[in-house]
């Protein structure tokens, strides 16, 4: 399935407004991502950025921010981290597809207290993402654009 993202940038009375959603193509017709507005809660960021992590394809990775934008506010990288954590942890999330803006692997630590870095290397090695010398991923190569 492949999904898209569409931009415009209406003007309002109150000024322009950004509208940011990610549909996938019209043959499943569902699981728009509107942009969030003042005044929602934090959970429906969350499920937000959880159905974009869940659309990352194997052998491909996405930043903290690049989430955060396409989940509707472009300053709430850290919060990307958060709602990740969040998830359950039986939830099929593909959590291991998200680094940070320089392709680095972020420290994060587990429930039981560990770094789970080299878990998150594996397991991105095993879907055919080459590492760096300097221990980066390649965003050119393997970032993915909605």
């Amino acid at each position: 399935m492949q999904w898209f993202v569409a931009v415009s940038f209406p003007v309002t009375a109150a000024g322009p407004r950004r509208n940011l959603t990610c549909f996938p193509d019209a043959a499943d017709g569902g699981n728009i991502f509107p942009v969030e507005r003042k005044g929602e809660k934090m959970g429906v960021f969350f499920k937000r950025v959880h159905g974009i992590v869940a659309m990352i394809p194997a052998g491909s990775v996405m930043t903290y921010g690049q989430i955060a934008a396409i989940a509707g506010n472009p300053r709430a990288s850290r919060a990307v981290g958060y709602a990740l954590r969040s998830a359950l942890s039986g939830a099929e999330m593909p959590w291991h597809r998200v680094v940070n803006s320089k392709g680095e692997i972020s420290l994060r630590n587990t429930l039981q207290g560990d770094d789970d870095r080299c878990l998150q290397r594996i397991l991105l090695e095993s879907e055919g993402i080459v590492f760096t010398k300097s221990g980066k991923v390649d965003l050119k190569e393997y970032q993915v654009r909605f």
